[in-house]
Formats: structure tokens, sequence, C-alpha cells
């Protein structure tokens, strides 16, 4: 089953406040002080490669971002009928992270990333929509 942690991506990280992002990496691991935020923000999704659980006080403020996070609120019967039509449609959003690049998003479709049940009643699941390309020095960044 995937975890919180396992549904963020280095671009979450890029998009943490200075304060959170020194708060996670100095206080907590260690890093050296000397690091850029960057620099910081790289160690961090390293270390996290081989454990997520590096990412585990990250995740409070991940997913607090007004352009992060779109709340829905549904009727019980409402929510269960979408959460079985989301799982009929992939059955392995709760226990597999879709990875997605450039080449496979399709603009105005909205693609599951993946999805976490913390309760009964409460899922999270992280959807991508892309609605056009910019270019930045290191390469596209989709928005």
């Amino acid at each position: 089953m995937n975890k919180l942690e396992d549904l963020i991506f280095q671009t979450d990280l890029a998009s943490l406040p200075s304060e959170v992002l020194r708060e996670v990496t100095i206080k907590r691991y260690g890093m050296d002080q000397g690091n850029s935020l960057d620099g910081l923000m790289d160690s961090l999704w390293s270390m996290s490669a081989d454990n997520k659980e590096h990412l585990s006080h990250a995740v409070n403020y991940a997913f607090a971002g007004k352009v992060a996070v779109s709340w829905y609120f549904a009727a019980e019967n409402d929510l269960k009928q979408a959460m079985e039509k989301l799982a009929k449609g992939n059955p392995n959003v709760f226990s597999k992270i879709m990875r997605y690049d450039e080449d496979t998003l399709v603009k105005g479709r909205v693609h599951v990333v993946g999805g976490v049940r913390l309760s009964p009643d409460f899922y999270v699941i992280r959807m991508l929509t892309m609605v056009g390309k910019r270019r930045v020095a290191n390469g596209p960044s989709f928005v």
C-alpha cells in the first residue's frame, strides 16, 4: 500500500518554503548549513530514492499549498461510487505509483499518479493534468 511519502515528487520539494526545507534537511538530518536551497533539496531527494521515510517530515508541508491541493467533498454514496470507479479504471491506484513524463502526458486529460487510503472515509489521490508547457533553462516545466 502507498504512503503519503510515495506521492511526493522532487517538484514538491522545490516549492516548499525555504525555512521548511532548511528545518527538514538541517535540523532533522544534519545536512551542512552551507548548502544552497537547491543543494538541500537535491540532497533530500537523493536520500529519499532508497527510503521514502526521509520525506515523512515534509509531508505536512508538501500537500499544504493552495496550488498543490484541491479538496472535494461528496456524499457518502457518491464518494464510494467514485472510488470504485477509480479503482476499476486503475486497480493499482492505492498500491503503485505511476510515473509520467513529457511524452506520456496528454493535454487536458487527468492522469492518476496514485492514492493513499488514510481511513474508510478519507483518501488522498495524486493526479496530474497538463494545461500547457513552458521552457525553462534546464528543460520543460509543466503548468
